[in-house]
Order: C-alpha cells, then sequence, then structure tokens
C-alpha cells in the first residue's frame, strides 16, 4: 500500500471512530484516548494529522463537502453565470441527504452551523466572480450575498427536516428567490392590493419614535 492511501485510510479510521463516539457524546466530551483506542492508533498518529477532536470535526465536515468544494472550483474558474449557483445548492442538498445521519448529529449537537458556515465559504468566492460585473460598490455587493446565502442554508436546513416537496421545487423555487426576490415574488401573486402596506409604515414609524423617545428620556 503506497503512502498516499495509507494516509487515507488512517484519516478514514479517524472519522469513523469520531462519529461512533459523536453518536453517544458531544465533542466537548469526546478524549483524544477514547478516540485513539476506538480507531486503533496511539495519540502520537492522531496529533499528526489533527490538533484536536473539534479539529477533527471540521475536517469530517470538510470530506462531506469536498465534491463541491471540486465544483465549486470548476465553476469559479470558468466563470459561471448566476443560474449556475442553483448547481452547488443541488449538490448541497445531495451531501445532507447521503450524510443524513451525520448531518441529524450535528444537529442533535447544534453544531449544524459549523457545516453551513463551510459551505458558505465555498459558495462565496463563486458568487464573488459569478456577480464581478456588477455595479454596485464592493461593499454592498458583500452584504447582498451574505444575505442570499443565509436564505440559502436556512431554507435547505429546513427543507432537509421537512422534505415535503420535491428536490427539484425547492431547488427551482431557491432560484426563483435569488433572481427575482421573494418580496417580488409574493407581492406579485397577492389577490388584491390593499393599503395595509401604507397602515405598517405608519405603526412603524411611531413604534421607533416611542423608542427614540424613550432612549432621550
Amino acid at each position: 500500500m503506497d503512502r498516499y492511501n495509507s494516509v487515507n485510510n488512517t484519516k478514514n479510521d479517524f472519522r469513523i471512530a469520531f462519529w461512533k463516539l459523536y453518536k453517544r457524546n458531544s465533542v466537548e466530551k469526546i478524549s483524544v484516548s477514547e478516540l485513539c483506542r476506538v480507531a486503533g492508533y496511539n495519540r502520537t498518529t492522531f496529533y499528526v494529522y489533527y490538533d484536536n477532536i473539534h479539529d477533527l470535526l471540521l475536517r469530517c465536515i470538510e470530506e462531506m463537502l469536498r465534491p463541491i468544494k471540486e465544483h465549486a472550483d470548476e465553476l469559479q474558474q470558468v466563470g459561471a453565470p448566476p443560474e449556475d449557483r442553483g448547481k452547488l445548492a443541488q449538490l448541497y442538498l445531495e451531501t445532507l441527504k447521503i450524510n443524513s445521519d451525520y448531518v441529524r448529529l450535528l444537529i442533535e449537537h447544534h453544531q449544524l452551523y459549523i457545516l453551513e458556515d463551510q459551505y458558505k465559504a465555498i459558495l462565496r468566492p463563486v458568487l464573488l466572480k459569478m456577480f464581478s460585473d456588477t455595479e454596485y460598490p464592493k461593499e454592498f455587493l458583500h452584504y447582498m450575498l451574505e444575505y442570499q446565502m443565509a436564505a440559502d442554508v436556512n431554507v435547505i436546513a429546513q427543507w432537509f427536516e421537512k422534505q415535503d416537496i420535491s428536490e427539484e421545487d425547492i431547488i427551482k423555487l431557491m432560484v426563483d428567490c435569488a433572481m427575482n426576490g421573494a418580496g417580488n415574488m409574493l407581492t406579485a401573486n397577492r389577490a388584491a392590493p390593499t393599503d395595509a402596506g401604507q397602515h405598517d409604515e405608519a405603526v412603524i414609524q411611531q413604534i421607533i419614535k416611542e423608542m427614540a423617545s424613550q432612549k432621550n428620556d
């Protein structure tokens, strides 16, 4: 066995051991000694590849997202159009489904945000390249893309839990919302116009005035 395969097999053994222990305990309660016992290696070998248990968790999630990272790199290199962002969302959905047992453990331990943050880190440079020709200032573009990515990961997380519509429908809905704006789509499909918007604006302005008054007091 060559060194490359040997290293990969060792890392895979550590990942398998981690997920076994993660089923029973939080990251904070998993010791390196216990992990090494389950994986069949000594502590010295563990520290060759990882700094600590939390670092191993990050590497496990990184491995889950590796196919998305590879595809994202391809899209970034060819300068894919904005419509192609749906491909990355579809890959993310597939990743959640394929690794559903691990994803549910992350949810159970309130650490799904780590997966979402890594996914956004992969997606961010691709989106910046896709919208590099925009006339918006760089600072505006940053916030707009953060807004969209936050919406994407939250929608996908909810869909993963419910799966009440098809994968094709949720991808199409996400792309439509991203390209046309959810607010615009909802407004365009309202049964009849009302003056509720003006009323709400008046109420909000009144609340703001009252808050400002209390602050001054």
